[in-house]
């Protein structure tokens, strides 16, 4: 039920406690390094009031006496997380190992933490059943192949792809997109007919038929027999397995159509 922050606040405050307590065997000038950029700005922040951290009120008690009592000199120093420092990462490491073990009752959870951690989850099972309550009416067809009720953040976070992709791809997910069959059933056009004369101008129909992308069509279907995808193309099917390699090439496919699509 713990936050980040607090954990963050709660690692520096002990730090400085080991300090103290080691304080005759310690050098006059000592460094805390930190990847919380939060904390270490709320411990060298002289606003107080009844809303913070009390591990950033204890980290400030301690970090006083150290300074004052012991005339020791801490730094407190901002590091990058995730940028290959070899103590960081290895910090990092332990921290996910320890966080599988069973916590330790006799540390304390502030109550924002807890209020905050039943807020959001009452906040999102409420908004989910909103959705899908809208979804008898609204978005079936995200719905009934998309839709993950678990997933706490968008598909496309952990993807390293120009925004394009990721716009072309959501649309893919919405059935909306700019083709005949698309934009007829939404009321935009009179007809769902592609120029090449075909009656119904859909993705498929584009990446897979459509006569003015023949010899763009050649190198899409030479690219993807170089990386082994022997399979018919189906957009919704490789969208659902995640196959990234495979609807890049097809994208570039898109793009030199020079097609919004």
């Amino acid at each position: 039920m713990c936050s980040s922050y607090t954990a963050e606040a709660f690692a520096v405050m002990v730090a400085l406690r080991l300090l103290l307590c080691q304080i005759e065997k310690r050098a006059k000038d000592m460094v805390i390094l930190s990847d919380c950029k939060s904390v270490l700005m709320s411990i060298r922040s002289n606003i107080l009031d009844v809303y913070r951290n009390q591990y950033i009120i204890e980290a400030r008690r301690i970090l006083f006496e150290l300074c004052y009592k012991h005339e020791r000199r801490v730094v407190l120093v901002w590091i990058p997380s995730h940028k290959g420092i070899l103590g960081n990462e290895l910090a990092d490491a332990l921290a996910k190992e320890a966080s599988t073990e069973e916590a330790d009752p006799t540390i304390v959870v502030p109550l924002s933490d807890m209020m905050s951690s039943i807020i959001r989850k009452d906040t999102w099972e409420t908004t989910q059943s909103s959705i899908m309550a809208e979804a008898a009416y609204k978005g079936a067809f995200y719905f009934s192949n998309f839709y993950e009720r678990r997933a706490t953040k968008p598909w496309f976070s952990k993807l390293d792809k120009e925004r394009y992709f990721i716009t072309w791809i959501n649309r893919v997910r919405a059935n909306h997109f700019n083709l005949g069959s698309s934009l007829k059933r939404k009321g935009y056009v009179d007809s769902e007919r592609c120029d090449c004369g075909h009656e119904r101008e859909d993705l498929n129909h584009v990446i897979l038929q459509c006569r003015h992308y023949d010899e763009l069509r050649i190198k899409m279907d030479r690219d993807l027999r170089a990386i082994g995808f022997l399979e018919e193309i189906d957009i919704i099917k490789l969208i659902k397995r995640k196959n990234w390699k495979v609807l890049n090439i097809i994208f570039q496919f898109i793009k030199s159509t020079k097609r919004i699509i």
